[in-house]
């Protein structure tokens, strides 16, 4: 079987389609070629040599507009599939291009050569975005798409979390890119620009009659998706922030395989979101819409370029601040300006239009929706504070039924006003990270002893494979793409910030709980993040010593040496406490690109986020994240004073049946 299956869809263009069809046959990568016939009438009928050039027709009389592509999902069985639309012939090498470009790619939702960034207020505008020398991240890919076949389920996911079933030619490109973002936890990207022509996939243009982008309320309806989905929790990729130049890619003007539609499409300035304010489909927008209308605030949002990193810089995360001047701690305003603790909209549907003080390119955690998915079910409380969010789509599942029911642990987690001591109680609580069977297996066991010495508050798990295991622990469930390779969590783990509370303790999965948690809370003492030291006590030791194949990473040492980060402390990341802030907001983003720039381990690349954003770190005891070595049984461990040992692999010796017996014996 080849590796790609290439999709076109006939309607009322049968003399391109047999163009493209024979444009597919001659790539230089050998790909499958199906054609999705949807005519309805028979002067549109394909031609003989159209039908003998395809591999496989799927055909029937309903249209759906560019949407017939997905009908046949469950029929795609290729490792990828090209979309490419009807009014243009791509060049020989463009199979060729677009499989290399995602071979070179860790994580990706879509490829694509042509596309858009929504600007910061969420309103489409039809803007070409130049390619670069390297991948470029974007929102909307636009006319061709290159996605990994098993995550093009989440396409149907997003269609009915947003209620978006009414519309009889849905927007298809808007639909698989925030798909790929809101739902799988992957990102878009432009392919990196090729001085050769045979690379494009819009080699030569077609003619385009009956064209969508002609109805006169095309780009109303476009404005009306982006400002739907924006309000169940997608975010725009914002401008990456300025950083020193030893972090900066080099980055070109070449903007060959540029999009034509801005001979298309009209930049609309008066787009409004949904009717109800929900994020859900009806026909028509609405008439107002909730948020902040700019909040930008200073413009002091760099970090200095010189070759020297800050150490302790309070950098504001792209100098934008809230309605009311005052910088949020996660970029989301509730519609009268207060600020949402975990980062939600409130249950009105009123969403912040821009993101402002948010990390660029971050997402909310898929999955947190109010019963049908259409916004956040939280209430604003007395002093603009929220309750900790209800997950409620299915996605999210607490006690197993997606309804957002609460149990007692519910009630004695959530935040309940002021504390005795006049404070705003702290949203808080715990993200475990599990990606394969094996690993959610692990995550089950430690969330197990956190609830046996007495946590009963929320606990996050993200994950590709959901268990009734975790369920019954009152687990909330995140479900996400599963990605190839040794080191794919990471992909996710450098991006836990999505998934955070307003203070949030991130355990690994081989870690144990073997006392009580309750005094970790406190420990963060005025800073961003604190973590304990790794076994090598700084990035000096590990390049000395470090046996993790050192040939493999000998270019992010020589980084390392490069930038005079040798020194730095070295954390461990298995078990990390942060809040919610414009800092630590820009600390993870940073943390994921400088890990996507060598994929393998994420810990020196969180060196050079800490190093670059002026992040304030606490260090924690070693109590709170050991390695269970030095001990022979949990007993020694936890009259030593351990909290929580990190077994830093699959073997647990010391956890014997026994213990393991007790845990399950406390649990019912």
């Amino acid at each position: 079987m080849n590796k790609v299956e290439t999709v076109v869809i006939n309607w009322k263009r049968p003399g391109n389609v047999q163009r493209i069809v024979e444009a597919l046959r001659a790539q230089t990568t050998p790909c499958t070629v199906t054609v999705c016939d949807t005519h309805l009438d028979d002067q549109y009928a394909l031609s003989e040599a159209t039908l003998v050039g395809a591999d496989r027709v799927y055909r029937w009389g309903h249209n759906t507009g560019p949407y017939s592509r997905f009908v046949p999902l469950a029929a795609y069985d290729h490792e990828y599939t090209f979309f490419i639309d009807d009014d243009m012939l791509p060049g020989t090498r463009c199979v060729e291009h677009l499989v290399a470009t995602a071979d070179a790619l860790p994580g990706f939702g879509t490829i694509g050569q042509m596309g858009r960034i929504i600007p910061s207020d969420g309103r489409y505008k039809a803007r070409d975005i130049a390619r670069l020398p390297r991948a470029r991240e974007i929102d909307i890919l636009v006319r061709g798409f290159f996605v990994r076949t098993r995550n093009l389920h989440h396409v149907a996911q997003l269609r009915w979390l947003m209620n978006y079933t009414h519309e009889q030619v849905p927007e298809d490109d808007m639909l698989l890119c925030v798909a790929m973002r809101l739902c799988a936890g992957l990102r878009n990207y432009l392919t990196p620009a090729d001085p050769d022509p045979e690379t494009l996939m819009n080699r030569t243009e077609l003619p385009d009659p009956h064209a969508l982008h002609r109805r006169p309320d095309h780009l109303q309806r476009r404005v009306d998706f982006m400002l739907a989905a924006r309000a169940i929790g997608w975010l725009p990729v914002n401008p990456a922030p300025t950083t020193p130049r030893q972090f900066a890619h080099p980055e070109g003007t070449h903007a060959n395989g540029a999009d034509r539609a801005s001979s298309k499409d009209h930049a609309l300035s008066n787009g409004h979101g949904s009717s109800n304010g929900h994020g859900s489909f009806n026909g028509h927008g609405s008439s107002n819409g909730h948020g902040s209308s700019n909040g930008h605030g200073s413009s002091n949002d760099h970090i200095p370029s010189n070759d020297h990193i800050p150490s302790n810089g309070d950098t504001p995360l792209n100098g934008r601040t809230s309605l009311n001047g005052h910088v949020l701690s996660n970029g989301h305003a509730s519609p009268n300006g207060h600020v949402s603790p975990n980062g939600r909209s409130s249950s009105n549907g009123g969403a912040s239009p821009n993101g402002d003080g948010h990390a660029a390119g971050h997402a909310l955690a898929p999955g947190i929706g109010g019963p049908n998915g259409l916004g956040s079910a939280t209430a604003l409380q007395a002093g603009g504070a929220t309750s900790r969010p209800t997950p409620g789509n299915g996605l999210a599942r607490r006690n197993g039924n997606g309804n957002g029911t609460s149990s007692k642990r519910d009630a004695a987690a959530a935040p309940s006003g002021p504390d005795r001591r006049g404070r705003r109680s702290v949203d808080r609580g715990v993200v475990y990270l599990a990606l394969g069977e094996s690993y959610a297996q692990l995550v089950t066991d430690s969330a197990r002893t956190l609830r046996l010495h007495g946590y009963d508050g929320p606990v996050r798990v993200v994950t590709d494979s959901p268990s009734h295991d975790l369920t019954d622990l009152e687990c909330e469930t995140m479900v996400v793409g599963g990605l190839p390779g040794g080191f794919a969590s990471r992909f996710h783990k450098t991006q836990l910030y999505r998934w955070s509370f307003e203070r949030t303790l991130f355990l690994d999965a081989d870690t144990i709980v073997i006392s009580s948690v309750d005094e970790v809370w406190e420990l963060l003492r005025g800073h961003d993040v604190a973590m304990a030291p790794d076994m090598h006590p700084s990035v000096a030791d590990v390049l000395e010593r470090s046996v993790n194949d050192p040939t493999r990473r000998a270019p992010e040492y020589q980084l390392m040496r490069d930038l005079g980060l040798i020194d730095r402390r070295y954390y461990n990341s298995g078990v990390m406490l942060f809040d919610q802030g414009p800092r630590v907001a820009r600390m993870f983003d940073l943390w994921h690109q400088e890990w996507n720039r060598f994929g393998g381990e994420d810990q020196l690349a969180l060196v050079r986020a800490i190093a670059a954003t002026g992040t304030r770190v606490s260090t924690l005891d070693s109590a709170w994240n050991r390695r269970p070595k030095a001990f022979s049984s949990v007993d020694e461990a936890r009259a030593a004073g351990v909290h929580i040992l990190h077994f830093l692999s699959r073997q647990r010796p010391l956890l014997n049946q026994a213990y393991l017996g007790v845990v399950a014996e406390y649990l019912g």
